[in-house]
C-alpha cells in the first residue's frame, strides 16, 4: 500500500482542483494556461516528488500531478524522451484575484497570506473565509 501522508503538506490541497484536472471540454490555449497555474503551484510544493512518484506508481492518466502533465507522464513512462519539469517564470505580484467562494475579484489586500500558495494569498477572501470559520463552529 502506497503511503499518502505527502497530501497533507501538499501545495494543491486548498486549491481549486480544476485547476488540477480541468473541465470536460477545453480549447488547446484554455487547457495550456489551466495547466500553467497548476504546474506554478506545484513549483513551490514540498511534496512535489512523493506527487510525482504516486501518480506514476498508480497509473494516474488525468490531471496534473507532481508538476507533470497527462502527456509529459506518459512520456516520461514510455522513457521515450526525458521531461524536463517546468520551472514557470516569475510572475508580477497579484493586485486582484477572483475568490472562488464568493466570486467577486476583490484586491489582494482582502485575502490573507499564505507562503505555500504560488501567488502568496489564500484561497479565499477574509470574507468568505471568517463564514466558512464561522459555519464550522456553529456546526461543531
Amino acid at each position: 500500500m502506497l503511503d499518502e501522508n505527502w497530501a497533507r503538506n501538499a501545495a494543491c490541497r486548498d486549491a481549486d482542483p480544476v485547476l488540477f484536472f480541468g473541465p470536460g471540454k477545453e480549447s488547446p490555449s484554455q487547457r495550456e494556461a489551466r495547466e500553467w497555474k497548476a504546474k506554478a503551484i506545484c513549483s513551490g510544493c514540498r511534496a512535489r516528488p512523493e506527487c510525482l512518484d504516486y501518480a506514476l506508481a498508480t497509473r494516474q492518466e488525468d490531471g496534473v500531478w507532481g508538476g507533470l502533465s497527462e502527456e509529459e507522464r506518459r512520456r516520461l513512462m514510455r522513457r521515450q524522451v526525458p521531461v524536463p519539469v517546468p520551472v514557470p517564470a516569475p510572475r508580477k505580484p497579484v493586485t486582484a484575484k477572483e475568490c472562488p467562494s464568493c466570486r467577486q475579484v476583490k484586491p489582494a489586500a482582502a485575502y490573507g497570506r499564505d507562503r505555500s500558495r504560488a501567488d502568496g494569498l489564500h484561497s479565499s477572501c477574509k470574507e468568505c473565509t471568517n463564514q466558512r470559520q464561522a459555519r464550522r463552529r456553529v456546526a461543531s
